[in-house]
């Protein structure tokens, strides 16, 4: 799932997220699709261990949830 926006001031950008970041999964999870991330998302504690892939490689970005909806963990 590709972040395709992350808005500058959001908790996911602090937290090191980035457009154009793929999230493959989370937690030990890995996710194929937007359907998926929003049900890991979902059934997840407050926190969520989001596992990025970048140019640099993949990596581990850790988010706190503000609400239930997966968009204010990715800042949409």
């Amino acid at each position: 799932v590709v972040a395709s926006a992350v808005q500058p001031d959001s908790r996911a950008a602090a937290a090191g997220l980035a457009a154009g970041d793929v999230v493959i999964g989370v937690g030990n999870m890995r996710i194929t699709d937007l359907r998926m991330l929003r049900e890991l998302a979902g059934v997840r504690p407050r926190q969520l261990a989001l596992v990025v892939a970048d140019d640099q490689g993949s990596h581990y970005v850790l988010v706190q949830r503000v609400s239930d909806r997966l968009g204010a963990v990715i800042g949409e």
